[in-house]
């Protein structure tokens, strides 16, 4: 999950158009009261995170909303959650919530 946001009081100086942001703060503090849920964090846990629908249009997880701007629609197009223990990466394109999920294995 992404925010748009700073959390660093000092780069926070620089953000304009505050109100653009809430969005933002409001994924950010959903995704954090989601993560309070478990002790512990498993793949399946991260990634129903990532399919939250909480809030739409401006859940988490967001679908593509019919606005007649084509230049204001917005999607996700890609879901992950990397597993450093097992060195794999979770992948889903498109709605993680619609497709199912590839791993790969990382060399590294």
């Amino acid at each position: 999950m992404h925010t748009n946001h700073y959390l660093i009081p000092e780069f926070q100086k620089v953000e304009h158009e505050l109100d653009k942001l809430i969005t933002s703060r409001l994924r950010y503090f959903r995704a954090g009261r989601l993560l309070e849920h478990n002790d512990q964090q498993y793949i399946k846990s991260l990634q129903a995170i990532l399919c939250d629908h909480a809030d739409f249009p401006h859940s988490i997880y967001n679908h593509t909303v019919n606005i007649n701007d084509p230049l204001d629609r917005e999607k996700n197009i890609n879901s992950m959650v990397i597993d450093l223990t097992t060195k794999e990466i979770h992948n889903v394109w498109g709605n993680p919530c619609e497709n199912p999920t590839h791993i790969n294995q990382l060399d590294a």
